[in-house]
């Protein structure tokens, strides 16, 4: 009995009719299907983290300009406070 799945072969011999080959066959089927899910899962799981990836690069750039936004209010309350101590010192 030859057995390939994606490119992958193996031979395993077994009686035609025996209910050894139909374990193995439906051990085989079983193993095949986890064998795809666990295929979608890992696409689907790198889909995710690619899109995290891009989502943590973009807010990593909006942080970067609130801070710069909010050292430049910093400043300019700053340069307010000590304007209005200087009218009051005169």
């Amino acid at each position: 009995m030859e057995i390939e799945y994606q490119g992958i072969n193996a031979e395993i011999v077994v009686p035609r009719h025996s209910p050894k080959r139909t374990l193995i066959m439906s051990a085989y089927q079983e193993l095949e299907a986890k064998l795809d899910s666990l295929i979608e899962l890992c696409l689907q799981l790198k889909r995710e983290n690619q899109s995290l990836r891009a989502r943590e690069s973009s807010l990593a750039g909006e942080r970067g300009k609130l801070l710069e936004q909010n050292e430049m209010a910093r400043q300019k309350i700053e340069t307010m406070i000590n304007r209005l101590r200087n009218l009051n010192a005169e």
